[in-house]
């Protein structure tokens, strides 16, 4: 992903200013999260992706159940998040 805000590089190959990803969210916090994903074993990130998935299917489970009614089956349940 390219990042905005220009293609100034450190010696390290690291951007050294650039935009956030999030506008909201101040340089300082950002490159403090960056640093921490860096740090991190693959195992650890991987079973972060695999709870931000289920997090993400839990809500939109959630989401079809306020819109459908609570009374879906198991299966039209997870056709609708198959079809999302």
């Amino acid at each position: 992903m390219r990042r905005r805000g220009g293609n100034r590089h450190s010696d390290a190959g690291r951007p050294t200013r650039h935009e956030t990803q999030s506008p909201g969210t101040p340089p300082e916090v950002e490159e403090i999260l960056l640093e921490r994903y860096r740090q991190m074993r693959p195992l650890e990130k991987l079973r972060r992706v695999f709870e931000l998935n289920y997090m993400a299917q839990t809500m939109a489970a959630m989401r079809i159940q306020a819109w459908y009614g609570p009374n879906l089956s198991e299966r039209e349940l997870r056709l609708r998040l198959a079809a999302l």
